[in-house]
């Protein structure tokens, strides 16, 4: 999609406001606004999940935490359901947890990890 020329009055509408995606015209503002609304959906219900007593995720078997294999096995059953935050969440965990490791080799070889 093209940009239009009130894009930036797009993008200050948006910051912050709960207004209709659809109507942003802007690619970059919708693009923001769209992960920024999805991102405090993700957060508010780990925190929900938290407060049930889940949690975790980052951690190795051994540390009262389960493996990547368990959260796969996981976010199979919730594609089933068809919950996108919580198959979000599940996304979030395995790539954190599959990243971790090759990012800080990277930096141990004193290459540049990009973000």
């Amino acid at each position: 999609m093209t940009t239009r020329p009130n894009d930036k009055r797009d993008a200050e509408r948006a910051v912050g406001m709960e207004i209709d995606i659809r109507l942003i015209r802007n690619d970059r503002a919708a693009d923001e606004d769209g992960v920024a609304r999805f991102t405090a959906a993700m957060l508010d219900k780990l925190a929900t999940k938290r407060a049930e007593g889940r949690g975790g995720w980052n951690r190795e078997l051994a540390n009262d935490g389960c493996s990547v294999a368990d959260l796969v096995s996981m976010l199979s059953g919730h594609l089933k359901k068809g919950d996108m935050v919580d198959i979000a969440n599940f996304c979030m965990m395995i790539w954190n947890r599959e990243n971790v490791n090759g990012q800080a080799r990277l930096a141990a070889a004193g290459k540049r990890v990009k973000r």
